[in-house]
């Protein structure tokens, strides 16, 4: 079994839409204990892991308890869509990252994360520049996403990262007019 419109949240995280997910009280078992919200919320996340962005909200609709919440996640998704972080602040983020936890590989080549940009909003879109970029596997982009959550409030949003390719051509090309491509030591 399912929750109605379950399809409809993914399919929204899909094209980049806000998402928070309501749940009505009475399926909880009609007194809504805290125990019972949390067993329930855990089985929503069971049952769409890749919606963990989305708020959950356990409201009433029978006595309007909670009710006003719903509209606070929506405020909040809101404004997380529209955030922008700094590309200094980003880049810092993605090199502590690549400290912690080295990208991923799915072939022989070893990838190298050059440097990270927010391309767009809404949503929030982050274009990481990187050698042999066809490589990073999607459960580092995750780890990397997890990693932008922890320092920036994007609930209710979803976030994308894409990887390109930036050759070491491509670089030094770019440093010759004396910009810099980030891929340097600090």
């Amino acid at each position: 079994g399912g929750y109605s419109g379950m399809g409809a949240a993914i399919a929204s995280a899909r094209m980049g839409l806000k998402v928070a997910l309501v749940q009505d009280r009475p399926v909880l078992g009609g007194n809504g204990s805290s125990e019972i919200r949390v067993w329930a919320m855990g089985l929503i996340r069971r049952q769409a892991p890749f919606l963990d962005f989305a708020t959950i909200v356990s409201i009433s609709a029978l006595t309007g308890l909670r009710a006003t919440k719903v509209l606070d996640a929506a405020i909040a998704a809101a404004d997380a869509r529209q955030l922008r972080i700094p590309t200094g602040a980003l880049n810092r983020l993605v090199a502590e990252a690549v400290a912690r936890q080295g990208p991923v590989h799915s072939g022989s080549k070893r990838p190298k994360i050059l440097y990270a940009a927010q391309a767009a909003t809404p949503p929030p879109t982050f274009v990481l520049f990187a050698r042999n970029a066809a490589q990073v596997h999607f459960s580092w982009q995750r780890f990397l996403e997890n990693q932008i959550r922890e320092r920036y409030p994007l609930n209710g949003t979803p976030i994308r990262i894409v990887v390109r390719e930036r050759s070491a051509e491509e670089g030094r090309e770019r440093g010759k007019g004396g910009g810099r491509t980030g891929g340097g030591s600090r």
